[in-house]
């Protein structure tokens, strides 16, 4: 087996065992794998006012993009290059490529519409944004809420 294939096993190993029962901390350690594999300056799960439900990053970095998720979100797809320059004074020249916006839907919860957000220059940004949105679907609907 190849040394990286021997590092991904570790990875994909460690992450299966560090999962948890409480929906906060499950949010929190697939925010957190998401993260790191990515190296991602920051990744937020807000609702559609922008208060955060789970985040990984800096503090003001996450504040500043919860934000403004919503709104970005919002902000048609010929309008968005124009428009993350509001991200600018926390992510100082941030392109297009560099930002994923996910809505996340939750069938069984009455709550608000959330959205699942990253930044960071990892070319495979949008497909790991996509791949925590399931996780964060599955974790939502399957832990407790304490």
């Amino acid at each position: 087996m190849s040394e990286q294939a021997m590092n991904d096993y570790q990875v994909w190993s460690e992450r299966r065992q560090r999962r948890s029962q409480d929906r906060d901390e499950a949010l929190h350690l697939q925010l957190d794998y998401v993260r790191q594999r990515l190296a991602l300056s920051a990744i937020v799960l807000c609702d559609d006012l922008g208060e955060v439900v789970a985040s990984v990053g800096q503090d003001a970095h996450v504040e500043h993009l919860a934000t403004q998720a919503p709104w970005l979100a919002a902000t048609p797809e010929w309008e968005i290059k124009n428009s993350i320059t509001y991200l600018w004074d926390q992510f100082p020249g941030l392109k297009r490529g560099q930002i994923a916006l996910r809505p996340v839907q939750i069938a069984c919860e009455n709550g608000p519409p959330m959205i699942l957000a990253g930044v960071g220059e990892s070319r495979h940004l949008g497909e790991w944004v996509d791949h925590a949105v399931v996780g964060v679907q599955r974790i939502i609907s399957t832990t407790t809420l304490n």
